[in-house]
């Protein structure tokens, strides 16, 4: 009886942690305590949509100050049979620091798949964040498998030695992925974040969240960490078994991923910190060798150096070759993964193939230009891989292509400032010059308050869009329009803002890409209107009559019969003319339909006004 009774009571005493802790996060979930983790929460003002949570990276940061947030892009929480879902994992490049919103690569990429596919239905929702790295791209992947993506683009790499759980960063749990990956759970649940409270309360540490130092140097803890020692080790094996067991994830459910490699500044970002010893092994020696080479004209050579440089660099914020060399080769090792050569692609367009400042901002971002490349690397692996493309599907033109990106001169500007005022601090350390300059356009305005946040992007975008359709400039206000849709892709009003202004600008392609998007958020008759005219404008009568059929049926103010007889007689002329081309009393009698409904673009194709 007795060996019952204390085998009875070592179960209890067993199980009893086990259920005060169960019961204590059962109290914080009462009071609500805490943070809610998920990846993805509902939006507020529109429930049937999906984004990011904005505190999903207090996961990972052990000081919840340095925490950074992500794009807000909204995806539907049922996701429709027709709709291609694509999401985007990633780190600082991802975002697309320091221009953010259509600066970074997967907007110009959701740009690009819209205008060569308008019909379709396509979301594109970028879940990167600024200091996360393959710990989140690890933790990440079974909730975005549970949104049933067709297709996921994974960029990251330069964060594994002082990202958050990097192992040379304030935030490491250490070298044990094991632990790491356990904190990072223990942190998803209340208990977990009041035992962080705790902590930091007791053990308050000012310099790892001193806003007067950048997030860079507030997340080093590890200045040097040379190459092949054991720390260096340690990030290269923490990035390959993450990234290994990601990639295991998506090929067991069978989603595509593209999985692109790192690319930093070679040529015009000197070592941060070089190393004591021999010549051959020192940062700085080796850059001051690839400089005389590229002197003297020996290119190979002088890339050699280069890359031996950065390699060499003891504070690792840029990516060693060995992070590129595993992304290739577990690319190869899933049949589901598309190895995306981004590091090619930059090579192509740098000068003598070695990547500088032509392309980067700094040591590790690219500029406009670097992104562009980032969406055309991964355009050229859709299409080799037929994923939505065809696999014949012409080549890019892209200087044509760079130029039509929704781009602004606020977008560069806030990023040469935002870059400006990252180097003034450690590690560059470059001071800024004076700016002598009394009278800045509105331009330089808006984005110095963009770059130190004194104005949010949306009041900054509304004020350019004014200014230009003030100013007449119509194409520059529709290039602000469009901006404003890949923001805010679920918002109505925002098309038919770009529909009014593409019509008045005569640039009815457009006009109907937007209008065609429009229609499908909502059936509204007012832009059925917009389709009927828009078709009509550009010659297309026979794309028009389904539209003008919805506006007969709303029996609105206005009777479409007229124009709808108007546009069957030039349907039934067209098809006549494209057997008889020659036909010069055909091409009159359409040139006088058009011109009874006041269509004179259309007329002016058949005769002349």
């Amino acid at each position: 009886m007795k060996i019952k009774k204390d085998w009875y009571f070592k179960v209890v005493a067993g199980f009893l942690p086990i259920i005060i802790l169960f019961l204590l996060e059962g109290g914080l979930r009462m009071i609500d305590f805490g943070n809610d983790l998920s990846l993805f929460i509902q939006d507020k003002k529109q429930p049937y949509l999906l984004h990011l949570n904005e505190k999903v990276s207090l996961r990972y940061f052990l000081q919840e100050k340095n925490a950074t947030n992500g794009n807000i892009e909204r995806f539907l929480k049922k996701k429709p049979q027709d709709v291609v879902r694509i999401f985007v994992q990633g780190e600082s490049t991802a975002v697309g620091f320091p221009y953010f919103h259509n600066g970074a690569f997967p907007r110009m990429l959701d740009y690009r798949l819209h205008k060569d596919f308008p019909d379709i239905n396509l979301e594109l929702i970028n879940l990167s964040m600024t200091a996360l790295n393959s710990y989140a791209v690890y933790d990440f992947a079974d909730e975005i498998i549970a949104q049933h993506p067709d297709a996921v683009i994974i960029n990251a790499g330069h964060n594994e030695y002082y990202g958050a759980l990097g192992i040379g960063s304030t935030g490491t749990l250490g070298s044990e992925i094991t632990i790491a990956r356990l904190g990072v759970e223990l942190r998803k649940t209340k208990v977990g974040q009041l035992l962080s409270k705790i902590l930091a309360a007791f053990f308050p540490d000012g310099n790892k969240t001193d806003y007067d130092h950048t997030l860079m140097e507030r997340m080093v803890k590890k200045q040097e960490i040379p190459l092949e020692s054991d720390l260096y080790k340690g990030g290269i094996k923490q990035y390959e078994k993450n990234l290994d067991e990601t990639l295991a994830k998506y090929e067991k459910v069978g989603i595509r991923v593209f999985l692109t490699n790192t690319v930093c500044n070679l040529k015009d970002q000197k070592p941060f910190i070089s190393v004591d010893g021999p010549d051959s092994l020192n940062a700085s020696y080796c850059f001051y060798q690839a400089d005389l080479a590229y002197k003297r004209g020996d290119k190979k050579k002088a890339k050699e150096q280069y890359m031996q440089a950065k390699e060499l660099d003891a504070l690792r914020f840029r990516a060693p070759k060995e992070i590129n060399e595993i992304t290739e080769r577990l690319a190869r090792k899933y049949k589901n993964v598309v190895f995306v050569d981004v590091e090619r692609m930059f090579e192509g367009y740098a000068s003598d193939s070695i990547i500088g400042k032509e392309l980067m901002l700094e040591h590790l971002h690219p500029n406009l230009k670097g992104h562009f490349l980032i969406s055309e690397a991964l355009v050229k692996s859709f299409k080799q891989s037929s994923f939505l493309y065809a696999n014949n599907a012409k080549q890019t033109d892209v200087e044509v292509e760079f130029k039509e990106l929704p781009l602004t001169a606020v977008d560069s500007l806030c990023g040469e400032y935002a870059t400006l005022l990252l180097k003034e601090g450690w590690p560059f350390n470059e001071t800024i010059a004076p700016d002598d300059k009394k009278d800045k356009s509105l331009e330089e305005a808006l984005a110095g308050g963009l770059a130190v946040n004194t104005i949010k992007w949306e009041v900054a975008m509304y004020k350019l869009l004014k200014a230009f359709v003030a100013k007449g400039d119509l194409s520059r206000a529709i290039k602000v329009g469009e901006a404003f849709i890949l923001e805010y892709p679920y918002e109505y009003v925002m098309y038919e803002q770009i529909v009014n202004l593409c019509i008045d600008a005569k640039e009815y392609n457009k006009g109907i890409r937007y209008a065609t998007r429009a229609y499908k958020l909502k059936k509204e008759p007012v832009m059925a209107r917009q389709l009927a005219i828009l078709y009509m404008k550009s010659d297309m009568p026979e794309k028009a009559l389904p539209f003008l059929d919805i506006l007969i049926t709303a029996n609105g103010r206005i009777d479409f019969r007229p124009m709808k007889e108007i546009a069957q007689k030039i349907v039934s002329c067209k098809k006549i003319l494209a057997e008889e081309p020659g036909n010069v009393e055909l091409k009159q009698e359409i040139f006088v339909l058009y011109s009874k409904i006041g269509n004179r673009e259309a007329a002016a194709k058949y005769g002349n006004i």
